[in-house]
């Protein structure tokens, strides 16, 4: 079970998305690793979400 201000330390002062904040309640009621095989929460190492967000819309290719 991950804490929910375990997991938004990383984040410093931007607040985590309300959807990551819902699916890491749904993580800690069922148990990680039980909903995907390819996708778990960890309370580590969330640099990649918070520096590798864009603020820039996406681009749709044509």
């Amino acid at each position: 079970m991950i804490d929910p201000t375990d997991f938004a330390a990383p984040f410093g002062d931007l607040p985590v998305p309300e959807s990551l904040l819902a699916l890491l309640r749904f993580q800690n009621d069922i148990g990680d690793g039980n909903y995907s095989a390819a996708l778990t929460l960890t309370d580590d190492d969330h640099d990649g979400l918070r520096y590798g967000w864009s603020e820039d819309p996406p681009s749709c290719p044509g």
